[in-house]
């Protein structure tokens, strides 16, 4: 018989052998379970039937760890600009519908979307969209919402607004990743051909501490003119 299973990892044993956990879904066990039991500690042969287009399908999209950034931003905002708390389900539920609508306001070119299916480029989009508007509404972030793909657009705001690319603290320093050099005055120093990044003391202090390359890595910020 067939039946559908998922599986997200895989393990080679030591004789060379693969054990593969399946998940299967509980009405789908519920087929199986009477034939199962019928060769319960007896060898099976099994055959894997892979859908490749509905797999590669699935690479373009939203990650869980897309999802989880959505759901905690949005927490964020609810909470400091609503008072709205993680345990409030529904109103928190509520809070993100109208975060997605004005969103999709903002962005014309997004129709009506759900965070269980959604593109991941829809989903990169609307998590910068959430870190800006938790720039412009003085919101203060949990946690730092590292991400691989901020546009030039992140970071040019929060020089603009003094908040810091990392953990958006509202007391930011410039920091200049081409180096200005010595024996310049920084405040007539015309430095809009210099890479440079909105850092806060304590961020700032870290990129000097262990080099731009390292912290560029480990937060996900880059410079821009």
């Amino acid at each position: 018989m067939k039946f559908k299973a998922t599986f997200k990892n895989y393990n080679i044993l030591n004789n060379g052998d693969a054990k593969i956990p399946l998940q299967i879904p509980a009405d789908e066990y519920r087929k199986i379970e009477a034939m199962m039991s019928n060769f319960r500690e007896r060898d099976l042969t099994v055959e894997f039937l892979i859908d490749a287009e509905a797999e590669k399908e699935k690479l373009f999209l939203i990650t869980d760890d897309q999802r989880k950034k959505i759901y905690a931003l949005i927490a964020d905002i609810a909470e400091t600009l609503e008072g709205i708390t993680r345990h409030n389900k529904v109103e928190l539920e509520n809070f993100k519908a109208r975060m997605k609508s004005e969103f999709i306001s903002s962005n014309p070119i997004y129709k009506p979307f759900s965070l269980s299916d959604c593109r991941k480029e829809l989903a990169h989009d609307f998590i910068e969209w959430l870190l800006i508007y938790a720039m412009l509404h003085d919101v203060a972030l949990s946690q730092n919402y590292a991400d691989d793909d901020k546009s030039d657009n992140y970071f040019y705001m929060c020089i603009a607004h003094k908040k810091c690319a990392v953990c958006q603290s509202p007391i930011a320093d410039i920091h200049h990743i081409d180096a200005i050099g010595m024996g310049r005055d920084r405040k007539e120093f015309d430095d809009s051909n210099n890479l440079k990044v909105a850092l806060c003391r304590k961020h700032h202090n870290e990129a000097h501490s262990i080099g731009w390359d390292e912290f560029s890595e480990k937060y996900h910020v880059k410079g821009v003119k």
